[in-house]
């Protein structure tokens, strides 16, 4: 389904303003065909007066180490919780000690 020229700016900004409220947009074929966006990518509005708020939840990820965007990362074996680790010899599992 073709969408209007500036679909997906109009419905991520517009609403955005006039309500003050942040918005999750699905990008329309204007976005993918002249942005670049794609499949795995969606629009977020945030109205100017919120931007505050919403540096103040990335700097806490950031300050939690956690990082922004959070990165992966792939190892061959990722190490387990005690806890895990424990219900795994409950039942026959062979559980790596470290």
């Amino acid at each position: 389904m073709e969408s209007e020229p500036g679909g997906a700016c109009v419905q991520s900004t517009v609403p955005v303003i006039h309500s003050g409220e942040c918005k999750v947009t699905v990008p329309c074929m204007g976005d993918r065909r002249l942005a670049l966006a794609q499949d795995d990518e969606m629009i977020f509005s945030v109205p100017k007066g919120r931007l505050g708020d919403l540096m103040l939840g990335i700097r806490h990820f950031d300050e939690a180490g956690l990082g922004f965007p959070i990165k992966f990362t792939m190892r061959p074996e990722y190490p387990m919780m005690a806890s895990y680790r424990k219900v795994g010899k409950m039942i026959g599992m062979d559980i790596p000690t470290s």
